[in-house]
């Protein structure tokens, strides 16, 4: 067994030994996160014949899934079940379309000797854009904020003309789609910090920043409104579920970093040299 090989090995072990380490306490979630965002990377990005990769996709996410609900009616379990399913198939079809469309990204292993990193640059255009993503981002968060205050407060209105009623169940359930939206950016966040050609410190830290700041505008829109206090308990949990899916994630990666791989566009090719 080579030593690329040996080294996937070793992190297919550790992460069975930590979820049974880890069992139930807070940053479990973030772990099983972590697996649903590693499984669709290697589905979309793997080698191997893509009906083999597809099939262990399943049925991790499955398994992935029957840990993290603990719904007791089996049509409810088998509906929590589809979310890291969903959550998973769009991590995996974020990078098929990166890989075929823009900017045409390729998984490929690079000679350590030829293939330098870089310093991490950010240029006056990309602040702007970062910026205005926060702003964005904010301004959105503060509005589904609102959104649910105003459905809770008009819960008793409705209720005594027998309409719809957003209930405490349906707005936690919103709170779980959003934090699987949320493993889904910060999966794609952990790669773009890990696999790339530059060197990973700078955009790992803002990787996990990046997933913290999700975590606590999640639990801001929609679990916060239910509480008359701050609530800070709960965005401390969401917070720290997607923090540690990023650490995970990314130490995860680094390992696979450390084979050689690099996720790497058509300019890049021209200057690495690439070994198949």
């Amino acid at each position: 067994m080579d030593r690329t090989r040996l080294r996937l090995l070793v992190l297919v072990i550790v992460h069975i030994a930590a979820l049974i380490a880890l069992n139930k306490i807070d940053i479990w979630y973030g772990l099983l996160f972590a697996q649903i965002g590693l499984l669709a990377i290697w589905l979309a990005l793997g080698t191997w014949w893509w009906l083999r990769r597809l099939a262990t996709f399943c049925a991790g996410t499955v398994a992935v899934g029957w840990l993290l609900t603990s719904a007791e009616n089996t049509l409810e379990k088998l509906v929590a079940m589809s979310f890291p399913m969903g959550a998973g198939c769009a991590v995996a079809g974020g990078f098929v379309v990166a890989c075929h469309g823009w900017p045409k990204l390729r998984l490929v292993q690079c000679s350590a000797r030829l293939s330098p990193g870089t310093r991490f640059q950010f240029s006056l255009g990309r602040l702007m854009a970062v910026v205005a993503a926060v702003a964005i981002v904010f301004t959105g968060a503060r509005i589904t904020h609102q959104c649910v205050v105003a459905a809770i407060n008009r819960n008793l209105e409705d209720l005594a003309q027998d309409a719809f009623v957003l209930n405490a169940s349906d707005i936690v359930r919103l709170d779980e789609l959003a934090m699987y939206f949320g493993c889904v950016v910060v999966a794609w966040a952990a790669t773009w910090a890990c696999l790339g050609t530059v060197r990973p410190l700078v955009k790992s830290l803002l990787s996990i920043l990046l997933a913290s700041m999700l975590g606590a505008l999640v639990a801001y829109c929609f679990i916060q409104p239910l509480y008359s206090d701050p609530a800070l308990d709960q965005i401390v949990d969401d917070s720290l579920l997607l923090a540690s899916q990023s650490v995970f994630m990314i130490a995860s990666l680094l390992v696979v970093r450390s084979c050689g791989y690099r996720l790497i566009g058509r300019k890049e090719m021209a200057t690495l040299a690439v070994t198949t």
